[in-house]
């Protein structure tokens, strides 16, 4: 019950139905008959002898009643519905991805500002593209103790955090020190970039991944500008810049010196479409997400046999330890030798190293396709 509770006051679970300020609300959770029992104690009308000579009276009524069919308590939340908020559970996630993004560019205290920014303003109402406002103050009461920050120190946070081109955060007004919110959308651009950025450094390798950054920091190059900057000798960034066209990662605008178009009088300047990249890194996820699927459940066809084995020694097992012999030890050895053989166990010991890899290669897959989703919709 506990964990629940904490579940809805952060607003991870909700109501199925009903109005936004009762979406959270927790019933009473107590059975019909405690009720009852609360009523009874606490009514002046209730005699006590009376009452004990009642329900010795139908008692074998009541018990005869329970005998036929089993009385169920209903509890005073049995019609209301509860599901999962996955908007919120998303704005978790985005704003831990964030959080680790600033530690990993600045240092951890910078990280814990903004954690502390995202964090206040989470039961809040985002607006746009920006978390809800916090100011100084707020900030200042609700920083971690680890690590310690003066006030000072948070100022020079702040400052360096607002400042530049790409800030994190942006100050909205001067009141209670400052007021600042998080600019959630460059925080998206700025994830999107890394996971595009690691996408091309495994597909095309360094010497690609040199000529995108470049045309994501200038925009628009021509070919031999790029050899020349990227300092890649012309023919082979030709040869990078095309490979990377035919994969969609970027793209060319013709700018032509005459009416004519002629390939000889015409400019091509080379550049990355952020959407349509981001599209084409996505497609890419679910072909990732698909292929490691499938190559688990080849695994687990292909090893059916000694799967389910090792599924009926774990129950065997489970049912020598609930009983009550002395010798659970030998009994279970001498299963274990049957069922499975040491050649058997040093299988299923690759095969779960296998299945713990392609588990963390799904969680990485779908950390990406959450942060690309996500940013089409901005």
């Amino acid at each position: 019950m506990e964990v629940f509770s904490d579940l809805a006051r952060n607003h991870l679970v909700c109501h199925a139905d009903g109005e936004k300020e009762d979406l959270y609300t927790l019933p009473r959770l107590e059975n019909s008959a405690t009720q009852i029992g609360r009523k009874r104690a606490h009514s002046p009308d209730v005699d006590a002898p009376a009452a004990k000579r009642g329900a010795s009276s139908t008692s074998g009524e009541s018990g005869k009643a329970d005998g036929d069919e089993p009385s169920e308590s209903k509890f005073s939340d049995a019609d209301c519905l509860w599901k999962v908020n996955y908007e919120r559970l998303y704005q978790h996630l985005r704003n831990e991805a964030i959080t680790n993004m600033v530690t990993e560019a600045f240092d951890s205290a910078a990280g814990a500002v903004v954690g502390t920014v995202l964090r206040l303003g989470e039961l809040k109402d985002e607006i746009n593209t920006m978390t809800a406002s916090v100011t100084s103050f707020e900030l200042f009461q609700g920083l971690p103790s680890t690590p310690l920050l003066s006030r000072a120190e948070l100022s020079q946070y702040l400052k360096l955090l607002t400042d530049g081109t790409n800030a994190i955060l942006l100050r909205v007004g001067d009141s209670a020190g400052g007021t600042y919110c998080v600019q959630l959308d460059k925080c998206l651009k700025r994830l999107v970039e890394s996971a595009v950025i690691s996408v091309v450094q495994e597909r095309f390798g360094s010497k690609c991944l040199r000529i995108f950054r470049l045309l994501l920091e200038k925009n628009h190059l021509e070919e031999k500008q790029i050899g020349d900057m990227a300092m890649i000798p012309d023919k082979e960034a030709k040869e990078l810049l095309y490979r990377m066209l035919r994969s969609h990662f970027v793209t060319f605008q013709e700018v032509p010196k005459t009416p004519d178009h002629a390939p000889s009088r015409t400019f091509y300047l080379f550049s990355v479409n952020r959407d349509h990249v981001t599209k084409t890194c996505l497609q890419l996820c679910f072909q990732s997400l698909l292929h490691l699927q499938q190559k688990r459940m080849s695994l687990e066809k292909d090893n059916k046999r000694l799967l389910d084995r090792q599924q009926q020694f774990e129950l065997q097992k489970s049912k020598i330890l609930a009983s009550t012999s002395e010798s659970k030890e030998d009994d279970i050895a001498m299963l274990e030798e049957d069922l499975l053989p040491p050649a058997d166990k040093a299988t299923i010991k690759k095969l779960q190293s296998a299945c713990a890899r392609l588990d963390e290669g799904e969680s990485l897959v779908c950390s990406s396709l959450l942060q690309l989703s996500k940013y089409e919709k901005i």
